[in-house]
């Protein structure tokens, strides 16, 4: 059994994640995996520098509105 869900486990938060579940056909023991993504460094350094040209932005137009006035 394959899936994608949210999965709560205990002393966790709840995530979004993959798992594949494996029942043998002798019916011992089942095993569960549970897999999730984590984001690329590229993609936070990405994130990270939008953060900053945001706030540059804010804080020239900020500037700018003070010299108006």
């Amino acid at each position: 059994m394959y899936g994608s869900r949210w999965v709560s486990l205990t002393n966790y938060a709840t995530i979004l994640a993959s798992y594949s579940m494996t029942i043998p056909s002798t019916g011992s023991g089942a095993s569960v995996d549970i897999y999730t993504s984590t984001p690329e460094p590229g993609a936070l350094v990405l994130f990270g520098a939008g953060l900053l040209g945001c706030a540059v932005f804010i804080g020239r137009r900020r500037r700018a509105m003070k010299l108006q006035a």
